[in-house]
């Protein structure tokens, strides 16, 4: 099944699997957790082969400092702050199981488990992270985020060519 399915995709898009399910199993709602990945390019020229897949952030940022803030993510809070503006979900609560912020040269990636997503959740979490690293949110203006429930308050929408799912668990 899979090497049939792979021969009609594009290049860039692969089946590595295929196994047989319940009649009931839906690819989004019978997921336990989704881990997704922001990747962004710190250096000061972006190289073309990493335009599709990086956002080119290229400001000094103070990488302890967003670490810290990342680490608050981990847990189950109202994510609304988060969300796209506008979402019309009736349920913003979300669990985050990870985390974690890893700097390899001029390369950042924001890797984050969770047991579901907003819209816009993960990227508009990396345009927060950048910004408290910048210091243009402090640590306590940034837990206030998920109190006030407050969308203008967090940081701006990162880029969608940086974001990758890289793994949904059943």
């Amino acid at each position: 099944m899979a090497r049939a399915v792979n021969s009609m995709l594009p290049r860039d898009i692969r089946v590595l699997r295929a196994a047989d399910v319940p009649a009931d199993f839906h690819a989004r709602k019978s997921a336990r957790s989704k881990i997704y990945r922001y990747q962004i390019y710190m250096g000061a020229i972006l190289p073309p082969h990493l335009l599709r897949e990086y956002f080119h952030f290229p400001y000094a940022v103070d990488i302890s400092l967003m670490e810290t803030a990342a680490k608050l993510f981990v847990g189950e809070h109202d994510f609304a702050g988060y969300a796209k503006t506008g979402s019309a979900v009736s349920n913003t609560v979300r669990r985050i199981f990870l985390c974690d912020l890893r700097k390899r040269g001029f390369r950042l990636h924001l890797t984050v488990e969770g047991n579901g997503f907003l819209h816009h959740m993960v990227r508009n979490m990396a345009g927060t992270l950048l910004e408290v690293g910048r210091k243009q949110i402090s640590l306590e203006a940034f837990t206030g985020i998920f109190d006030k429930r407050d969308r203008t308050l967090a940081g701006f929408t990162a880029p969608a060519h940086g974001l990758v799912l890289l793994k949904v668990r059943y």
